[in-house]
Protein backbone atom coordinates (compact mmCIF):
# COMPACT_ATOMS: atom_id res chain seq x y z
CA UNK A 1 0.00 0.00 0.00
CA UNK A 2 1.46 3.17 -0.51
CA UNK A 3 2.72 5.18 2.09
CA UNK A 4 0.91 8.28 1.25
CA UNK A 5 -2.08 6.61 1.70
CA UNK A 6 -1.16 5.44 5.50
CA UNK A 7 -0.13 8.61 6.32
CA UNK A 8 -2.88 9.62 5.71
CA UNK A 9 -5.01 8.17 8.58
CA UNK A 10 -2.85 9.82 10.76
CA UNK A 11 -3.46 13.10 12.60
CA UNK A 12 -0.70 15.82 13.05
CA UNK A 13 0.61 14.01 16.41
CA UNK A 14 1.20 10.37 14.79
CA UNK A 15 2.80 12.29 11.91
CA UNK A 16 5.04 14.00 14.45
CA UNK A 17 5.97 10.72 15.90
CA UNK A 18 7.10 8.99 12.64
CA UNK A 19 9.22 12.09 11.83
CA UNK A 20 10.80 11.65 15.60
CA UNK A 21 11.32 8.42 14.96
CA UNK A 22 12.92 8.74 11.63
CA UNK A 23 16.14 10.72 13.53
CA UNK A 24 16.77 7.84 16.07
CA UNK A 25 19.52 5.55 15.87
CA UNK A 26 16.89 2.58 16.31
CA UNK A 27 15.35 3.32 13.35
CA UNK A 28 18.67 4.05 11.62
CA UNK A 29 19.51 0.16 12.81
CA UNK A 30 16.32 -1.17 11.60
CA UNK A 31 17.14 0.75 8.23
CA UNK A 32 20.23 -1.04 8.37
CA UNK A 33 19.06 -4.47 8.85
CA UNK A 34 16.22 -3.97 6.67
CA UNK A 35 18.79 -3.15 3.84
CA UNK A 36 21.07 -5.69 4.76
CA UNK A 37 18.42 -8.83 4.65
CA UNK A 38 15.42 -9.34 1.95
CA UNK A 39 14.43 -5.64 1.95
CA UNK A 40 10.92 -5.44 4.34
CA UNK A 41 9.96 -3.66 6.86
CA UNK A 42 7.37 -5.42 9.10
CA UNK A 43 3.57 -5.11 8.29
CA UNK A 44 1.70 -1.81 9.58
CA UNK A 45 -1.54 -2.84 10.77
CA UNK A 46 -5.15 -1.78 10.06
CA UNK A 47 -8.03 -1.90 11.83
CA UNK A 48 -11.19 -2.43 9.10
CA UNK A 49 -13.96 -0.59 10.61
CA UNK A 50 -17.39 -2.04 9.49
CA UNK A 51 -19.14 0.57 11.45
CA UNK A 52 -17.42 3.73 9.79
CA UNK A 53 -16.38 1.84 6.92
CA UNK A 54 -12.67 2.91 6.79
CA UNK A 55 -9.45 1.54 7.64
CA UNK A 56 -7.73 3.10 11.17
CA UNK A 57 -4.14 2.64 11.94
CA UNK A 58 -3.29 0.51 14.99
CA UNK A 59 0.51 -0.47 14.77
CA UNK A 60 3.58 0.24 12.80
CA UNK A 61 4.84 3.55 13.44
CA UNK A 62 8.88 1.83 13.30
CA UNK A 63 7.60 0.14 10.05
CA UNK A 64 6.63 3.58 8.55
CA UNK A 65 9.30 5.30 9.86
CA UNK A 66 11.99 2.57 8.40
CA UNK A 67 10.69 2.31 4.81
CA UNK A 68 10.90 6.33 4.89
CA UNK A 69 14.29 6.35 5.79
CA UNK A 70 15.00 3.67 3.23
CA UNK A 71 13.31 5.86 0.37
CA UNK A 72 10.35 3.32 -0.03
CA UNK A 73 6.89 4.56 -1.57
CA UNK A 74 5.16 1.37 -0.48
CA UNK A 75 4.51 -0.59 3.07
CA UNK A 76 3.13 -4.37 3.89
CA UNK A 77 -0.28 -3.54 5.45
CA UNK A 78 -1.85 -6.43 7.34
CA UNK A 79 -6.06 -5.26 7.56
CA UNK A 80 -7.75 -6.78 10.58
CA UNK A 81 -11.17 -6.60 10.89
CA UNK A 82 -12.45 -4.77 13.94
CA UNK A 83 -13.88 -8.06 15.01
CA UNK A 84 -11.17 -9.62 15.40
CA UNK A 85 -10.72 -8.92 18.91
CA UNK A 86 -7.81 -11.90 19.46
CA UNK A 87 -5.90 -10.77 16.75
CA UNK A 88 -5.42 -7.31 18.15
CA UNK A 89 -4.57 -8.56 21.38
CA UNK A 90 -2.08 -10.49 20.24
CA UNK A 91 -0.72 -7.31 18.52
CA UNK A 92 -0.99 -5.47 21.48
CA UNK A 93 0.94 -8.51 23.59
CA UNK A 94 3.76 -8.83 20.80
CA UNK A 95 2.21 -12.02 19.98
CA UNK A 96 0.12 -11.05 16.31
CA UNK A 97 0.06 -13.15 13.77
CA UNK A 98 -2.50 -14.26 11.04
CA UNK A 99 -5.17 -16.32 12.31
CA UNK A 100 -7.17 -17.17 9.58
CA UNK A 101 -7.60 -16.87 5.97
CA UNK A 102 -9.93 -13.88 6.53
CA UNK A 103 -6.73 -11.26 7.93
CA UNK A 104 -6.09 -9.51 4.47
CA UNK A 105 -2.33 -9.08 3.82
CA UNK A 106 -1.74 -6.37 1.22
CA UNK A 107 1.53 -6.31 -0.45
CA UNK A 108 3.32 -3.42 -2.53
CA UNK A 109 3.70 -4.22 -6.39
Amino acid sequence: MPIDTVLGLLGPDALDRIATLRTTAAISDLASRVRATDGRCAPVILVESEKLQEYVFFHGFDAIAAAQTLGDSEVFVVAVPDTDMNFLQGVIAGKGQATSEDDRIYLPG
